[in-house]
C-alpha cells in the first residue's frame, strides 16, 4: 500500500490544480463576457456623448439614442449564462445600463429637440462618466476577488480621453448656467408692470456676468490651447455691453411707459424682446466655436 499513496497524492494534486485552472479560465471568460457587453456600450455611448458635446442636430442624436438601444437589447445573450460569483458585477452593470438607455431615450432626445438647449447636455455626460465609472469598480472588484487580468481596452481609452474633454467644457460652462436663467428669467419679466423688480433681476444678471470676468488672469487651458475659454470670457463682455446698456435702456422706457400711460407699450416690449434675442444669437455663436472646439480634441472612435 505504502508505494501507491505518493501516486495517490500525486494524482490529487494535479486534480486539484486543474481544477483550479479550470476555475481561473472560467473566472476569466466570465470577467471578457461583461467587459464586452461594457465595451460595446462604452462606444455607443461615446457616439451619443461626442453628438451632445458638438451640439450635433436633433436627427444625429436620435440616430446615436437608437444604436445604444439596439446595443443594449442584443447584450442579453452574453449575460444570462453568468453564475452567481458574477452577479454583483452583472447587477451594476444591468441597473447602470437600463439607467442610461432610459436617460438617452428621454430627458436627452427631448433637450435635443428643444429650440433653446439647456444646461441639461452636460448634466447628462457627467451622468453617464458616473454610470461607467460604477461599473468599473464593480469589475475592478471581480478581478481582484479572483485574481483576472485586465488590460484597458480601445473604448476605454477613447472614453476617458473623453471625459476629460467633458471635464473642462463642464468647468467653463459652470459660470454660464446662471447667466443662462436669469436671461430666460427676464425674457418672462418683460412687460411687468413691476420695474423693481425687473431692475433687481437686471442687477443680479450683471452680476453673475461679472464673476467669471473678475477671473481673467486665472486662464483655464486644454492642451495647452485657451481659445475655448477666450471664446467664454468674449461671451461675457458681449452680455455685459447688452445688459448695462440696451437692456437698461428698455428697462428704462418701459418706467416711462408706465408712468406716461399706466401701461407697457407693445413697441417698448418689442424693442426689449429685440434686445434679449441678442443674448441668443451671442449663445448660438458660442456654441459654434465650442463645438469647433470640441471637434478638434474628441479621440477618434476604435475601429469596426
Amino acid at each position: 500500500m505504502s508505494p501507491r499513496r505518493p501516486l495517490s497524492l500525486a494524482l490529487a494534486t494535479l486534480f486539484l490544480l486543474v481544477g483550479v485552472a479550470a476555475s481561473a479560465q472560467n473566472k476569466n471568460g466570465s470577467y471578457r463576457k461583461v467587459q464586452k457587453v461594457a465595451d460595446e456600450m462604452m462606444y455607443v455611448t461615446s457616439n451619443v456623448v461626442d453628438e451632445v458635446l458638438t451640439y450635433g442636430s436633433a436627427k444625429h442624436i436620435e440616430a446615436a439614442v437608437v444604436a445604444l438601444e439596439e446595443e443594449w437589447s442584443g447584450s442579453g445573450r452574453y449575460l444570462d449564462r453568468l453564475e452567481a460569483d458574477e452577479a454583483a458585477m452583472v447587477d451594476v452593470l444591468n441597473k447602470n445600463m437600463t439607467e442610461l438607455v432610459e436617460l438617452s431615450n428621454g430627458p436627452l432626445l427631448e433637450w435635443a429637440t428643444s429650440e433653446s438647449r439647456n444646461a441639461f447636455g452636460q448634466d447628462y455626460v457627467f451622468r453617464v462618466g458616473v454610470l461607467f465609472s460604477q461599473v468599473a469598480n464593480a469589475m475592478n472588484e471581480y478581478a481582484t476577488q479572483f485574481e483576472v487580468r485586465t488590460r484597458p481596452s480601445e473604448e476605454q481609452e477613447r472614453f476617458s480621453s473623453q471625459q476629460e474633454l467633458v471635464n473642462y467644457t463642464r468647468t467653463l460652462k459652470k459660470s454660464a448656467v446662471e447667466v443662462d436663467s436669469l436671461v430666460e428669467h427676464i425674457k418672462g419679466e418683460i412687460g411687468t408692470t413691476d420695474i423693481a423688480s425687473l431692475r433687481a433681476s437686471q442687477n443680479a444678471l450683471i452680476r453673475a456676468i461679472s464673476a467669471p470676468l473678475r477671473g481673467y488672469s486665472e486662464v483655464l487651458h486644454f492642451n495647452d490651447n485657451s481659445r475655448l475659454w477666450e471664446a467664454y470670457q468674449k461671451y461675457f463682455v458681449e452680455l455685459l455691453q447688452l445688459t448695462s446698456a440696451d437692456l437698461l435702456s428698455d428697462i428704462t422706457l418701459m418706467d416711462y411707459d408706465l408712468v406716461e400711460f399706466n401701461t407697457v407699450t407693445q413697441a417698448t416690449q418689442k424693442s426689449a424682446m429685440k434686445t434679449l434675442s441678442f443674448y441668443d444669437n451671442e449663445k448660438r455663436l458660442l456654441e459654434k466655436r465650442e463645438a469647433r472646439f470640441v471637434k478638434k480634441y474628441l479621440p477618434k472612435a476604435p475601429k469596426r
